[in-house]
C-alpha cells in the first residue's frame, strides 16, 4: 500500500466482474471521526473473455464508502 497525500493506494490485480482480466486501483480516504471508515474511489480497466476468444475492453469507476475492522 501507497500514500499519495492523505490518500491510501491500493493495487490489485483482482476484477470485480467474473471472467475479467484487468487492474482494479483504489484511492482510500480515512474519515477521522469514525475509526476503521474510508472514502473509497476504485477504478478498474481490463479486458472481458468472451465465448468467442476475442477479447472485449472493458473500465468501471465506482465509489463508496468502505468500514475495516
Amino acid at each position: 500500500m501507497d500514500h499519495v497525500g492523505p490518500f491510501a493506494i491500493e493495487h490489485s490485480q483482482s476484477s470485480p466482474i467474473p471472467l475479467e482480466q484487468g487492474t482494479t486501483i483504489t484511492a482510500a480516504y480515512p474519515v477521522k471521526g469514525v475509526q476503521g471508515m474510508d472514502l473509497v474511489v476504485n477504478a478498474f480497466g481490463g479486458h472481458r473473455q468472451t465465448n468467442t476468444g476475442s477479447n472485449v475492453g472493458s473500465a468501471a469507476v465506482t465509489a463508496g464508502v468502505r468500514f475495516k475492522w
